[in-house]
């Protein structure tokens, strides 16, 4: 998994600038209007984290898009003062400044807009479907073209998607990017989206456990002690159980209290306070948070806190 980077580009040539809107997000045909061409402005500031991005997009003049491919990565755009209206399969949907919509990769598109004016966030489908996974078991998740379920999701969304771009920064900047950090942005990232967008998984209701099988839960915890520092989701520690991911959730559950990634969370930390304690080389709470998956140290450590009673950069102090 790639570090956090940034990207910005600006140019004032049309041709230049879709040339860069089919490098980061799709093939597509684009028509503008001649005033358009005349004055035409492309900004974006982009930041990739791992297999995502975040990126602003301004684009001047007034555009009819046609991606008969669709997108290549499910993604989110999301208005700010601008308006833009889509078609899917003879299906309008229009959207006002302020409003998102979700776009799913390879769904052929049409857009029109006078100017645009969004952030766009595109995900990584396979780490998507990984994650749904514990939702839907072995069923495949559906998304389609659409709004956000509420406008209390859609305020989650943005919140979250700020969130990400700002505590991603922050990695880049503090040269914290660790492989698990990066990974727990993009879980958070996917589990808005599927609590945002309307999808399968909404109709899945929990499964019930076995009555007995403890092995199954014995073999994750197994697997979890043995390789904490890898970007392990709960597909790889269910594969590793011989259990699908929504019954190893149940198991869990029931003979621990805890989720499996509950418990990762918890193996990591002990880790990480191991290292505070008896790192042999200097090192910066910061520095051991993200090591160990924490992408905010603020948060790694409350959990610190909770766990132990104790402050992380006090022990590390004493140590």
């Amino acid at each position: 998994m790639t570090p956090v980077r940034r990207f910005s580009h600006e140019t004032k040539d049309p041709d230049e600038g879709h040339e860069v809107l089919r490098d980061l997000y799709a093939e597509h045909k684009v028509r503008l209007r001649p005033s358009a061409e005349r004055t035409f402005v492309l900004r974006i500031d982009l930041v990739a984290c791992g297999t995502c991005s975040i990126g602003t997009v301004w684009h001047s003049g007034d555009a009819q898009i046609d991606l008969a491919a669709g997108l290549r990565a499910t993604s989110v755009t999301s208005l700010h003062r601008t308006p833009l209206a889509l078609e899917h399969r003879q299906r309008a949907l229009a959207l006002a400044p302020g409003q998102s919509a979700l776009l799913p990769a390879g769904a052929p598109l049409a857009a029109h807009w006078p100017s645009h004016d969004a952030t766009s966030v595109s995900l990584d489908d396979e780490l998507l479907h990984r994650d749904a996974a514990a939702l839907l078991g072995d069923s495949p998740l559906v998304i389609d073209v659409g709004p956000p379920r509420s406008a209390a999701a859609e305020l989650h969304w943005r919140q979250t998607v700020s969130f990400v771009r700002a505590t991603a920064l922050g990695l880049e900047r503090a040269h914290t990017a660790t492989p698990l950090a990066v990974r727990s942005l993009l879980s958070l990232l996917n589990s808005a989206l599927l609590a945002t967008f309307p999808n399968s998984a909404d109709a899945v209701g929990r499964p019930s456990a076995p009555a007995a099988a403890p092995s199954a839960v014995t073999r994750a915890q197994a697997f979890i002690e043995s390789a904490p520092d890898r970007p392990l989701d709960l597909v790889d520690i269910a594969e590793a159980a011989r259990v699908s991911p929504r019954t190893l959730q149940a198991l869990f559950r029931r003979h621990t209290g805890h989720t499996p990634t509950g418990y990762l969370r918890r193996v990591r930390l002990d880790h990480a306070r191991h290292e505070l304690l008896f790192s042999d080389r200097p090192v910066t709470v910061g520095q051991v948070a993200a090591r160990w998956g924490w992408s905010n140290a603020g948060r790694f450590a409350q959990a610190y806190r909770e766990a132990y009673g104790l402050n992380p950069a006090d022990e590390l102090r004493r140590s």
